[in-house]
Parts: C-alpha cells; structure tokens; sequence
C-alpha cells in the first residue's frame, strides 16, 4: 500500500511538473507577442475590459492645468549652463525601415 501511495506522489509531481512547464512556455510564447497582456494577467486586471473617461471630467482637468499662464524666470543662470552645453549636440537622423514597421504592427493588438 505505501509503495502505491509513493508512485502514485511521484506521478502527481511529475504531473505538476509538466503542467508548469506548459505554462511556462504559453507565457513565453505570449510575451514575445504582446507583453502588455502578459503583465495584466499577471496583475489580474482583465484585459478585456475598457474604461471610457468622462469627457467632461478630463476637458475641466486638463484646462485647469493648461490654461493657467505661468511665466517663468527666463533669466535663470543654470538656463545658460544648460544652453551652453546642449549648443554642440545635435540630433542624428532615425532611420525607420518598413521591417521595423511590420515588427512592431505585429505586435500591437487589434
């Protein structure tokens, strides 16, 4: 009877074992396609679901903060620092190739 009950643990966990490894792979395989929906499930939010914002609530959120005039000390001496030292650097042009585009289109949702 106790060797029954041995097989029967070991074929449990080798059981278990395999299921993970499933798993584990299904995880893989969906994070290379969408890591968003891999960090919601593993936060348990529901993917699925769409929160549509209140359009008045954000239009009287964002007109409190952008339509507020502030003017700043345009005299301020680390402004000068900083202009000195980004007056040598430059931008080197981004080259985006129609692959680059295909590979993360893919990866986007519907």
């Amino acid at each position: 009877m106790e060797e029954l009950k041995q097989r029967l643990q070991v074929k449990a966990s080798k059981l278990k074992r395999y299921e993970q490894r499933i798993e584990q792979y299904r995880v893989n395989r969906m994070y290379q396609q969408d890591q968003k929906r891999v960090y919601q499930e593993m936060s348990g939010k529901p993917g699925g679901e769409k929160v549509i914002p209140d359009a008045e609530k954000s239009v009287r959120f964002w007109s409190g903060i952008w339509d507020n005039d502030i003017h700043h000390n345009s005299k301020a001496e680390w402004l000068d620092d900083v202009r000195k030292e980004l007056k040598s650097m430059f931008q080197e042009n981004v080259g985006v190739t129609v692959e680059m585009m295909k590979s993360k289109v893919r990866k986007l949702p519907n």
